[in-house]
């Protein structure tokens, strides 16, 4: 959808830059800074609109976050 468009943008520009945890290394979340950064990198500065792309990035890396732990049990779950 057009409308996700810029949060898919931001996503893309700092996607790589997880908080990981644990033993496993598993994802939290990505962090605030990042995500910042990259609105102005991608030129996002209308505060209403950033908002706006911030938390859809971070709909975005919850939805990731919870996948993974899904996958990571499941792995767990499996080799036991």
């Amino acid at each position: 959808m057009r409308e996700n468009a810029p949060a898919l943008a931001v996503y893309d520009r700092c996607g790589d830059e997880w908080i990981h945890a644990g033993e496993e290394g598993a994802i939290m979340a990505l962090p605030s800074p990042s995500i910042e950064s990259a609105m102005n990198i991608t030129g996002i500065l209308e505060p209403l609109e950033r908002q706006r792309v911030y938390d859809k990035v971070k709909m975005i890396s919850r939805a990731i976050v919870s996948e993974s732990r899904i996958a990571r049990e499941k792995a767990r779950a499996e080799a036991s």
